[in-house]
């Protein structure tokens, strides 16, 4: 039987959503395939939808397992579908425009952000996909338009990185020379479970067989790295954890409230979206940010820069230490 184009939209998302590590079942896909085709009915492009009963989703589900040989395995513990091998790949021809559309730009975007040599590669892969698949509206004068300004904005060797690319994604362990930010060298040897960007550098989170525990890695700052052919399961919790923006193990503090200026309102309501905060706006044009919980130090920056625009509410304790910093600023510059 010929598959159909909103059939295959559909097994490749539910294959990207495996690979992602989001543990789809056919309840959580049918309803985010319907809140897609919401969105979709906003717009004035006409398309085919893809929303579906739970019935064709497991039938989809089949499909993978018998046509397609998908390594597909049920996890009861996150309720939801993941893959034993990720390294199996769903190939189609690529049949629609948007599809290609988001194809092309994710990867010009990953190709601003990597470093080398996976910069090039991804550049390479652009360059052949605009060659063989891209429809008319997609040039490279088009292409190149689109600029991730953020950057990588510290020198990673490309070997280095390249290698511990190879140990993330093949799930190996790793042993490193690594050299802290106050000049201290020593030895691991890390389970890579999560690479991240973030301000504008990459890191490695996993579990460093040296200290017995999950440790936090700049690449930038690992000086030589050697495959040991060891590997292991990545582990949900590292992962989850990062995913929630939990990188790094910072001092947190809870039920954050700020009182901002209506001068910086704007850009408080349009861009603060970090650490799922609630915010206020009131009758004279200015906001109340209600945080449940964020990394102290990052606040404490923040309001500082603010330059009086934003006020701590509460915690007391959290405005007694920005009041201590705000002095001592003060004192050196004066």
């Amino acid at each position: 039987m010929p598959i159909q184009k909103n059939q295959i939209e559909r097994l490749i998302k539910f294959t990207a959503q495996m690979k992602l590590g989001n543990f789809p079942n056919a309840k959580t896909f049918c309803d985010e395939l319907k809140n897609l085709d919401a969105v979709r009915d906003l717009g004035d492009t006409p398309y085919e939808k893809i929303s579906c009963s739970l019935k064709t989703i497991h039938r989809d589900i089949r499909l993978l397992r018998k046509r397609y040989n998908a390594p597909i395995k049920f996890d009861s513990q996150h309720n939801g579908y993941y893959l034993t091998r990720n390294t199996w790949e769903l190939n189609f021809p690529v049949l629609q425009d948007e599809v290609m559309l988001a194809s092309v730009l994710g990867s010009k975007l990953a190709q601003d952000l990597m470093p080398e040599p996976l910069k090039s590669e991804i550049s390479n892969a652009v360059a052949q996909e605009l060659t063989t698949n891209a429809p008319d509206f997609l040039d490279v004068a088009f292409i190149d338009s689109l600029v991730a300004a953020s950057g990588v904005k510290v020198n990673i060797d490309p070997y280095i990185f390249k290698h511990i690319f190879d140990a993330w994604q093949n799930h190996e362990a790793v042993d490193i020379e690594y050299k802290s930010s106050n000049g201290e060298a020593s030895e691991r040897r890390i389970e890579p479970h999560v690479m991240t960007y973030y301000n504008s550098a990459w890191y490695i989170k996993g579990f460093c067989l040296k200290q017995n525990d999950v440790r936090v890695f700049a690449i930038h700052r690992i000086r030589n790295v050697e495959h040991t052919g060891k590997f292991f399961e990545p582990d949900p919790l590292i992962i989850q954890n990062a995913k929630n923006r939990h990188i790094f193990s910072y001092e947190t503090i809870k039920n954050i409230e700020i009182e901002c200026s209506k001068s910086i309102a704007g850009y408080i309501n349009e861009q603060h979206e970090f650490y799922n905060e609630d915010i206020v706006t009131h009758d004279d044009g200015s906001v109340t940010v209600h945080i449940p919980e964020a990394p102290e130090h990052e606040i404490i920056k923040w309001v500082l820069s603010e330059a009086g625009n934003a006020k701590v509410i509460k915690p007391a304790k959290l405005a007694g230490k920005i009041v201590k910093a705000a002095k001592k600023v003060a004192e050196v510059n004066q």
